[in-house]
């Protein structure tokens, strides 16, 4: 049975951010405000800061459908990443 749990600040990031995204299996939809060009730590553990988005190419390349719904345009640097 699921349960559900407040999260807040750096318990957000390593949640969700470093166990939860990069362990998705069949699906991961990320509902957020607005699309940042974010660095995270790895999920190797070697502390390598790279963007979030190759963590998300790297769910793409093992099957994981990804969907990110945003309330507005990405700013420069995010599509600049992205592009």
């Amino acid at each position: 049975m699921h349960s559900t749990r407040f999260l807040t600040n750096r318990e957000i990031y390593e949640s969700a951010v470093l166990k939860l995204v990069p362990s998705a299996r069949h699906r991961l939809w990320i509902a957020t405000a607005n699309i940042k060009d974010m660095y995270v730590e790895k999920p190797d553990l070697t502390k390598q800061m790279v963007p979030f988005l190759q963590v998300l190419a790297e769910l793409l390349k093992r099957g994981v459908a990804v969907r990110l719904i945003h309330a507005k345009e990405p700013g420069p640097a995010f599509r600049q990443d992205f592009d």
